[in-house]
């Protein structure tokens, strides 16, 4: 009896770890994010604080994918950069008709069709409405920050293991060090660490612009286990970028606190 009992406790923990995505068409997410940030430019300091609304909608099954549109529906923006204060509003007509908003308002409430493995949580861009600007956004913290909405843990791993992946990005390799540290009722909480090192080139306001990138970031993530689906995750990086663009050079250190709440 008691070896049955230890067989099934086994089986149990096998069954919960050996998850993937299991979610319903035309289930509705909620993305809202929280980017802090603080750093100089040219001997200047900036800070700002960047929050976003996303909305994430399964559309669709196709084999061993999911089918799915990601839109930003909100960015507020303030801070200060460079001397000069930053307040941008993406609700405000005036604010998208600005500098800012020739910089990110173009993200605001255009759909992105993804499609996300089933298996490992790994995400594609499909299609985008309009190829939005990138660049100086990301640098401050406007970027593409928001995370996923789904993490698969692999299907050997238990409380207590540590993993590794690396991506190779335009340019960039990352890193990342995973570390399963608790499963409480269908809920894990995974660790990260990270490095991102490379060089990449963006273009910002008609500008090309070589950025050499050199990024350090830890992070906690809480994940139901049984859908897939983040619940939370909170990610601080230490980066420094060298930035050539029209002949000139500069150097931009910043520290971000990114926080993301999935509903």
């Amino acid at each position: 009896m008691k070896k049955i009992l230890l067989f099934s406790l086994s089986f149990s923990a096998i069954v919960a770890n050996a998850q993937s995505i299991k979610v319903e068409t035309g289930k509705t997410f909620k993305m809202t994010t929280t980017v802090e940030l603080t750093g100089e430019m040219m001997g200047n300091e900036m800070k700002n604080t960047t929050n976003t609304v996303a909305q994430f909608k399964v559309t669709g099954v196709d084999g061993d994918f999911y089918k799915g549109t990601t839109t930003m529906t909100k960015m507020t923006v303030t801070g200060n950069m460079m001397g000069q204060d930053i307040n941008f509003d993406s609700d405000k007509k005036e604010d998208l008709e600005g500098q800012m908003g020739q910089m990110m308002g173009s993200k605001i409430n255009k759909a992105i069709e993804v499609k996300i493995n089933k298996n490992t949580g790994k995400q594609e861009i499909v299609k985008t409405d309009e190829e939005a600007p990138s660049g100086m956004g990301d640098m401050m913290g406007g970027g593409d920050k928001s995370s996923g909405v789904f993490f698969v843990v692999p299907s050997d791993k238990k409380v207590g293991d540590k993993w590794s992946e690396t991506k190779d990005n335009e340019g960039l390799k990352e890193i990342t060090n995973y570390e399963y540290k608790s499963l409480k009722d269908n809920v894990a909480t995974i660790l990260s660490n990270s490095t991102t090192k490379g060089t990449t080139t963006k273009e910002a306001m008609g500008q090309s612009m070589d950025l050499a990138i050199d990024s350090k970031s830890t992070g906690t993530m809480t994940v139901d286990v049984s859908t897939g689906v983040i619940k939370k995750i909170e990610v601080i990086a230490d980066s420094k970028t060298n930035m050539e663009a029209g002949g000139q050079s500069m150097e931009i250190a910043n520290k971000t606190k990114v926080t993301t709440v999935v509903e």
